[in-house]
């Protein structure tokens, strides 16, 4: 045999033509691979060749995509075998790097097999990848085989640690839902197993299905389940526990219009009157939303430490605050006595304003309880339904750009990223508008 050097080509000449089954995608539950069939060579038995695709895959952001460049890759393998092309040759003989890429070309003349010269420096820098690339698809091989189970485990601690609580209690709420749903299904079902088919059937669950639902899910809910749903799966992507997210472009439902209206000075001074006598801390908070434009969850975090009477205002701390920025709220003269009367700002400085059933104390009031404090007491006193406790919120600010502070200052006080996200939340209907226009509006015609 005798090796040529012609046009930076190696010719291999009087090699005869092996034998060889084509090039086939083959899609395992523990990953996908290329596999062929050639002849050695030495032995002149067919001998299987694969060439693992998980790195690859995970380039791609869905199967479908990945599917079609692989095809093109199998396409481009066949027609070199077909060719005469045997990859023991060229690994013992002429010395080139291993055919992985659909785009190398390597042409074929009188049997004869040509490939492009590899340096020694380009030989190292392939080995070095190489080495690389083994090393990432040995760390990837096999996780597509862990149950859902255990990688919702394993996302739920990643995300208890990185992620703020809210947010890691949407998280482990979706998980909760979607986990049994899908055992209950596929017992012990691998997560790279799970399909679009599955998270359709998983939605229309959700909707109509779960816990004997007797109307409809409202559109924010349904598409708060794609979210988080497609939050997970990126998620594992990135991680090699699967290879497409089934949850992506998955459409949601147009959304509804908040339905809360402000809460007329009427209804707050009927308010007023019963909770100054009933539960006069709860009262405060109302003030604190409507005054301070503080959330809900600000104010259930307020140390008594965050308080400064002598300057008249109350810290919100950034990891508090619902977009992490730190901010100090201006209190009314109102407010300040409330507070004076309370007795707070002589209780120890790490408790907490309004702790366990409004007390100050050092054990932190629950979540939902203001929330049902204002349903039972929106109950006693015949508030309509659309007047939330939100809405406390929603009408500060729409009563202090009514009251000519402008928008910049609402904004920053509410602590929003942006003037668009002010304006969606003093975008509600105001009982008040017809007594505005009645007293403010401009005369078509000067009356005599």
């Amino acid at each position: 045999m005798q090796i040529h050097n012609t046009n930076q080509t190696l010719v291999c000449e009087n090699y005869l033509l092996t034998n060889y089954l084509p090039a086939m995608l083959k899609e395992f539950r523990s990953g996908w691979v290329i596999e062929f069939y050639v002849e050695h060579p030495e032995t002149c038995r067919l001998v299987r060749k694969r060439i693992k695709l998980q790195r690859l895959i995970c380039r791609y952001r869905t199967l479908r995509e990945a599917r079609k460049h692989i095809n093109g890759i199998v396409t481009a393998l066949n027609l070199k075998l077909a060719a005469g092309w045997n990859p023991f040759m060229e690994g013992n003989i002429c010395r080139t790097t291993t055919v992985v890429d659909a785009e190398q070309q390597i042409t074929t003349t009188n049997c004869s097999i040509s490939a492009p010269i590899v340096t020694q420096t380009e030989t190292s820098e392939h080995m070095v990848q190489q080495q690389k690339t083994e090393a990432s698809e040995k760390k990837c091989e096999g996780r597509g085989d862990i149950s859902l189970v255990n990688v919702a485990e394993i996302f739920l601690k990643d995300t208890e640690k990185n992620k703020r609580y809210d947010t890691f209690r949407t998280y482990r709420s979706f998980v909760n839902v979607f986990v049994p749903w899908m055992n209950e299904r596929e017992n012990n079902i691998a997560v790279s197993q799970i399909r679009r088919f599955h998270i359709i059937d998983f939605l229309e669950y959700v909707s109509n299905e779960r816990k004997g639902r007797s109307e409809k899910m409202s559109a924010r809910s349904y598409n708060n389940y794609i979210s988080v749903g497609s939050a997970f799966f990126s998620w594992l992507v990135e991680r090699c526990y699967c290879e497409d997210n089934p949850f992506r472009n998955m459409r949601k439902k147009k959304k509804e219009e908040k339905k809360r209206t402000l809460i007329t000075p009427e209804v707050r001074e009927k308010i007023e009157n019963h909770l100054r006598v009933e539960n006069p801390r709860y009262l405060l908070c109302l003030k604190l939303m409507y005054g301070g434009l503080l959330r809900p969850k600000e104010i259930r975090h307020l140390l008594v430490s965050d308080l400064s009477m002598s300057q008249a205002h109350i810290r919100v701390r950034k990891e508090v605050a619902k977009n992490g920025h730190e901010r100090i709220v201006p209190l009314t003269e109102d407010v300040m006595l409330d507070f004076a009367e309370l007795g707070i700002t002589g209780a120890n400085p790490s408790d907490y304003i309004f702790g366990k059933d409004f007390r100050t104390c050092s054990v932190r009031m629950r979540d939902n309880v203001m929330e049902k404090t204002w349903n039972n007491l929106r109950t006693k006193l015949g508030i309509p339904a659309e007047m939330q406790q939100y809405s406390f919120r929603d009408t500060g600010m729409t009563d202090m750009i009514k009251n000519g502070m402008d928008v910049l200052s609402v904004k920053q006080l509410a602590d929003h990223h942006s003037l668009e996200m002010t304006t969606i939340y003093t975008n509600h209907a105001d009982p008040n508008l017809p007594k505005i226009l009645e007293a403010h509006a401009p005369q078509f015609t000067k009356k005599s």
